[in-house]
């Protein structure tokens, strides 16, 4: 069975072709469960709503290492992967149309989970090449790298209504050692490359918020998605840091007297970069969302505060839960409540509990958020914001 795949220059999604070339690319089953040559780790495949990787895991603990990604951040779903023979290197196999069928190959050390190599083929490859594997001993956990990384991200309005405007929002900061460089932010809708925001180089700890404008979504369920560093100009300690999404829930035309707030009159397809400030938005107005606690990546024993700031409000009915998901999973679909639903905005949780009480939960990297629910009959709404936390028990923080 063969599928066609197009190359084309392209304004905005399906817009404006320039030229057609259809290339064959066959269609075949990944690999999954892919043992590493010493039984430690394995490959399994996972998707976060656009396309499939691998995550590669311990064995025996289940601690998610890294989620493997393509030579650049367009939807593609990866078509094969192998390890080394000493184990400590995994390599994923992408495939590319634009400017004839080829193969990129992107190399991961396992125990760090770091980008080794890239290497292109020509022709689509199903089997990883020996070349790929030179013995050579693994770097240094912290090299001379920038780290992108988003640690937030939400929607202005609590409640989107039909052909209404807003913002999709993101937070991030460069956690690595070293500047980043000049850098690409793109914002998607329903798959679709939406707008760019260009950024300038950020130096260790420089953090700032980004945003897009959108305007004209028809009632029902949409997908917004961002990506820092899109078109893969900066060199990262992790590359699987720089996505996210969300989901979009546009309510009915508003019909009451009064007016939602935030109902500002933009562009559908304006994008903006409150760089160099600080400032939550263009307006200076408080951020409609915001995490407090734990911080971004935090350490947890025992109990912890989850905390945070809500400046819209729920809707009549609605409540809170505090989700936690694997990193490739989806939050509104695969996500857990950590504890009971309700409407306060800081809820104490015992993570031992969890532990003891939840054979979902153990010690390692979480992604948690926060959802807007309605508790009867339990329906969910939307994600509010996202960070991530490391559990650990019986052993120090590092």
């Amino acid at each position: 069975m063969m599928r066609q795949i197009c190359v084309a220059v392209i304004v905005a999604c399906g817009l404006v072709v320039a030229h057609l070339i259809a290339i064959p690319i066959p269609s075949f089953a990944q690999q999954d469960g892919i043992v590493s040559p010493d039984g430690k780790y394995v490959a399994v495949l996972v998707t976060n709503g656009r396309d499939k990787h691998y995550q590669i895991k311990e064995r025996a603990s289940g601690r998610i290492i890294f989620t493997t990604s393509a030579r650049y951040k367009t939807p593609n779903d990866v078509k094969g992967g192998a390890f080394s023979p000493d184990s400590q290197k995994f390599a994923a196999i992408y495939h590319y149309g634009h400017k004839g069928p080829h193969t990129w190959i992107v190399v991961w050390w396992v125990t760090t989970g770091l980008r080794d190599s890239w290497w292109k083929y020509e022709g689509f490859l199903r089997t990883v090449p020996s070349e790929i594997f030179p013995t050579t001993s693994p770097p240094s956990a912290n090299p001379m790298y920038a780290d992108l990384v988003i640690t937030s991200h939400s929607v202005s309005k609590g409640i989107v209504h039909t052909g209404e405007p807003f913002q999709y929002q993101v937070s991030f900061i460069n956690a690595g050692s070293a500047a980043s460089g000049d850098f690409v932010i793109r914002f998607w809708l329903n798959n679709a490359h939406h707008a760019d925001v260009n950024a300038p180089s950020f130096g260790v700890g420089q953090q700032d918020l980004a945003y897009a404008d959108f305007a004209g979504l028809s009632t029902g369920d949409h997908s917004l998605a961002v990506c820092l560093d899109a078109d893969n100009q900066v060199p990262e300690l992790n590359e699987n840091n720089n996505c996210t999404s969300y989901g979009l829930q546009v309510w009915p035309p508003f019909t009451g007297s009064a007016q939602d707030p935030g109902n500002a009159d933009v562009s559908a397809a304006d994008s903006h970069s409150s760089l160099p400030t600080l400032a939550p938005t263009p307006t200076n107005t408080p951020a409609p969302f915001q995490i407090l606690a734990p911080a971004y990546g935090a350490c947890l024993e025992q109990s912890a505060q989850f905390e945070w700031v809500d400046n819209i409000g729920l809707r009549g009915g609605h409540v809170y839960e505090i989700v936690v998901w694997r990193s490739g999973e989806d939050p509104l679909r695969t996500s857990r409540g950590m504890t009971k639903v309700d409407t306060r905005t800081s809820r104490l949780i015992d993570l031992n509990y969890l532990d003891d009480q939840r054979e979902w939960f153990a010690p390692g990297e979480y992604e948690w958020g926060v959802l807007e629910i309605i508790p009867e009959p339990y329906q969910r709404i939307r994600l509010l914001s996202s960070s991530k936390f490391t559990y650990v028990r019986g052993a120090p923080c590092r």
